[in-house]
């Protein structure tokens, strides 16, 4: 593996079963959900991201949380020396460069790896989908500002580029990650947001934009 340097300088690699290796100067730092981190070594220090800038300390606030069926928080690491994290399960983990002149991304919670530190996160979507045997909550991330995502599309990727008003329906956890620009819709629920299974549960997104789908699902927390 070859080390890659981003746009904000940030040193990084990525293993071909999807492990990403960051190498941290003075004064750079990166987030990811806690489960994420593989190892840490070096002065590299981990705290809670601090909390100044809403939801992106938190990632989701607990009320948020809660309707996610989610306990994760953000962890943030700076110093110098080296971080890796792993996705959630296997995949092709890309590093999506976000700026003020790109369009904003909105991932699976479990897509997202890691993140820089001066990446804002968002709760754009939380659904709980009631299945056969099981349930479980779909959460979507919104990511803005600058800096580099890691985002892992588990299985096989697939990307899709949509013009504007054409669309693509696939399975509801099947979307990894789409631009902004594109409108996402879940095509049934019921009165109290519950998806039911059934031959319609699908996600229907509306360009323009990008979209990468996923050929597994990433390992989605119950409830």
């Amino acid at each position: 593996m070859n080390w890659r340097r981003a746009v904000s300088g940030l040193q990084y690699r990525i293993a071909m079963s999807g492990e990403v290796i960051i190498a941290l100067e003075p004064g750079a730092a990166v987030m990811a959900e806690s489960s994420r981190l593989v190892y840490r070594y070096g002065e590299v220090d981990w705290s809670l991201a601090a909390s100044d800038r809403g939801v992106v300390g938190k990632w989701l606030h607990s009320t948020q949380r809660r309707a996610a069926g989610m306990a994760a928080r953000m962890s943030q690491y700076r110093g110098a020396g080296e971080v890796g994290f792993a996705p959630a399960s296997p995949g092709l983990v890309v590093p999506v460069e976000l700026a003020a002149d790109l369009a904003d991304v909105v991932c699976q919670a479990e897509s997202l790896v890691a993140v820089e530190a001066d990446v804002r996160t968002d709760v754009a979507l939380v659904r709980r989908i009631r299945e056969a045997r099981s349930r479980t909550t779909l959460t979507m991330i919104r990511l803005a500002g600058d800096g580099l995502a890691f985002l892992c599309a588990h299985g096989t990727a697939l990307p899709v580029r949509l013009e504007e008003g054409e669309a693509v329906e696939a399975a509801w956890w099947a979307v990894a990650w789409y631009e902004a620009t594109a409108d996402y819709r879940i095509l049934t629920a019921d009165s109290g947001g519950i998806v039911r299974d059934g031959p319609k549960l699908m996600a229907r997104i509306t360009g323009p934009g990008r979209v990468v789908l996923q050929g597994q699902r990433g390992g989605m927390r119950g409830w």
